[in-house]
């Protein structure tokens, strides 16, 4: 079952879903969006009109918009860096598909990852270009809550009638989604030193 969230997850209700979703999940991922580094695949081959899959290319060379991004958000990246399992470009994210590349992070989930968790007060503020994109939270490689900031959209995977409650007990709204367990993105990923 999917929980659909609407409405703002902010202060206190936020503070109190990412303290409950550090211990419940084992890993946290973010995105970091390359606007101007475009890579054709056959999986978004569809969202071109004349590209060749495999090919790679800057939108504009000169555009230093992605350093510039990372420059302004090295404070949380800094923050992250002791808790990271692994990082990678790709044009896939948590089961969506984009014409540019990112830099994929995926960060052991802990308290001690809170500071960084917390310097954001709203769960829909993780995003481009004054934060990390879209955070999404996973459990043992298969997501558990996925965000899309800029849409407002946030999914929480769970059928567990005592985590239902506690969710809506934090105040958050939400509307039930039967889903096909098979289409629910997963992550390999592994926790080990």
């Amino acid at each position: 079952m999917v929980l659909n969230v609407y409405g703002d997850v902010k202060g206190k209700t936020y503070l109190k879903l990412i303290s409950y979703l550090v211990q419940r999940c084992d890993a946290v991922t973010f995105l970091l969006p390359n606007y101007n580094k475009i890579h054709v695949t056959e999986k978004n081959i569809n969202m071109f009109d004349d590209e060749r899959i495999g090919h790679k290319y800057y939108d504009d060379p000169k555009d230093d918009s992605f350093q510039a991004y990372l420059s302004k958000i090295d404070d949380f990246l800094m923050l992250a860096k002791n808790h990271l399992i692994k990082s990678y470009e790709d044009i896939e994210y948590c089961g969506d598909i984009y014409e540019h590349d990112s830099v994929i992070y995926v960060l052991r989930s802990n308290e001690e990852l809170l500071p960084f968790l917390t310097k954001i007060n709203n769960l829909y503020d993780w995003m481009y270009p004054d934060a990390p994109m879209d955070i999404c939270f996973y459990s043992k490689g298969k997501v558990y809550m996925r965000t899309v900031a800029h849409e407002h959209i946030c999914d929480i995977y769970t059928s567990s009638r005592e985590e239902i409650n506690y969710i809506k007990k934090l105040g958050i709204n939400f509307t039930f989604e039967h889903n096909d367990e098979s289409k629910r993105p997963t992550l390999y990923y592994t926790l080990e030193n």
